[in-house]
C-alpha cells in the first residue's frame, strides 16, 4: 500500500479541477449552439402552463357564478389553486427530468468523443452502442414525429461522433497496412 503525499493530493486536486472545467466547457459548448432549441422547448412548456392556468381561472369563475354561498366559492378557489399548483409542480419535475436525461446523454456523447481523441476506442464504441439504444437510433432511419426536437439534435451529435469513430478506425487500419 502506498501513501499519498501532499504533493500527490495537490496534483490530484488540480487534475480534478481541470476535468471539472473541461466538463463545464463541454456542457456550455453544447448548450450554446442549441440555445434556441431549448428556448423553444421551454416556451412550449410555459405556454402549456399558461393555458392550464387560464383554464383553472375559467373554472374558478364558473364556480363563483354557480355558487351562491361565499364559503363554497372560496373552497372551490382553494381546491383549484391546489390542483393547479400540483399540476405545475408535476410538469416542472417532468421537465427537469427531461433536461437531466438530455444532459446525461450529451455528457456521454462528449465522453465518447473524448475517448476517440485519446485513443480509447473500445470505451468510445461501448458508449456509442449504449447511446444508440438510448436515442432509439434504428438502421432504417425511422423517426417518431412526436419526439422532442432535442432528440433529433442528439441523434445528429451521435451520428457525427459515429463518423469520427469510423474515420479513426480507417486511419488506424491504413497505418496497419
Amino acid at each position: 500500500m502506498t501513501h499519498l503525499f501532499a504533493s500527490d493530493l495537490r496534483l490530484l486536486i488540480q487534475r480534478l479541477d481541470s476535468y471539472s472545467l473541461q466538463i463545464k466547457s463541454k456542457i456550455q459548448s453544447y448548450l450554446l449552439p442549441h440555445h434556441q432549441d431549448f428556448a423553444n422547448l421551454f416556451s412550449v412548456c410555459n405556454d402549456a402552463v399558461t393555458r392550464s392556468n387560464q383554464i383553472s381561472d375559467d373554472v374558478d369563475q364558473l364556480l363563483n357564478s354557480i355558487s351562491n354561498r361565499p364559503i363554497e366559492a372560496k373552497i372551490g378557489q382553494i381546491i383549484k389553486k391546489m390542483s393547479a399548483t400540483t399540476k405545475e409542480v408535476r410538469e416542472k419535475k417532468a421537465l427537469l427530468e427531461l433536461v437531466r436525461a438530455i444532459m446525461a446523454i450529451s455528457e456521454k456523447l462528449n465522453g465518447a468523443r473524448e475517448g476517440l481523441r485519446n485513443g480509447r476506442l473500445r470505451f468510445a464504441a461501448e458508449e456509442l452502442r449504449e447511446l444508440k439504444k438510448a436515442l432509439r437510433i434504428f438502421d432504417d432511419d425511422r423517426i417518431d414525429e412526436r419526439e422532442p426536437v432535442v432528440y433529433s439534435l442528439l441523434r445528429k451529435e451521435w451520428s457525427e461522433c459515429f463518423q469520427e469513430r469510423n474515420s479513426v478506425w480507417v486511419c488506424r487500419f491504413k497505418r496497419c497496412l
